[in-house]
């Protein structure tokens, strides 16, 4: 994320409400402080942060690019907000909306699809399993 708005209200849900406790909250903003990887990372198990600091024009700092490099397929990742540097892009790297989030996302390789990917008829039928269920019909005439 890369407001306190978001950051807070996330970590507000999963404390007090033990919400989404299996999704970790980094805050871009913290992220470019000196302390944060050293102090934090252990808050952040499997996490691999490329260097010192999110701060792409400084030696010992990482880029958006390496970040998700070093993370993506083992988390999904999003984002609120975008992205301090745009580096992402220019390794195949797309944001797609997801809610009021981004979503890092990588073009598939279409001379290494499976045969789900190729058959639309296949993913049709799942589909249905795979989105949110609607909230029961609740009677409010009453």
């Amino acid at each position: 994320t890369m407001t306190d708005l978001v950051t807070n209200s996330l970590r507000y849900l999963q404390v007090c409400h033990h919400y989404r406790q299996d999704v970790f909250v980094a805050d871009q903003n913290l992220m470019s402080a000196l302390w944060f990887v050293e102090g934090q990372a252990h808050n952040f198990p499997g996490v691999n942060f490329p260097a010192r600091l999110y701060w792409p024009s400084r030696p010992d700092g990482f880029n958006m690019h390496q970040m998700v490099d070093n993370n993506f397929g083992k988390f999904r990742i999003f984002t609120f907000a975008g992205a301090k540097d745009q580096s992402y892009e220019n390794a195949g790297y797309k944001m797609v909306p997801y809610g009021y989030a981004e979503e890092f996302t990588r073009g598939m390789d279409e001379n290494n699809l499976s045969p789900w990917q190729c058959n639309e008829s296949m993913w049709a039928e799942t589909v249905e399993q795979h989105m949110p269920r609607s909230p029961p019909y609740a009677n409010l005439s009453t």
